[in-house]
């Protein structure tokens, strides 16, 4: 039970990283596309 419990969190972990990484990426992305957009104004 506990390693099953440990494993779990431990998925949960992972999984929590890669949406924080790709919220990361998406925001660097609109950021530099905003900066674009505004010098192309």
């Amino acid at each position: 039970m506990e390693i099953s419990i440990h494993a779990c969190n431990d998925r949960i972990k992972q999984n929590h990283k890669k949406k924080s990484l790709s919220k990361n990426i998406f925001l660097e992305y609109f950021s530099t596309n905003l900066t674009r957009l505004k010098a192309s104004l």
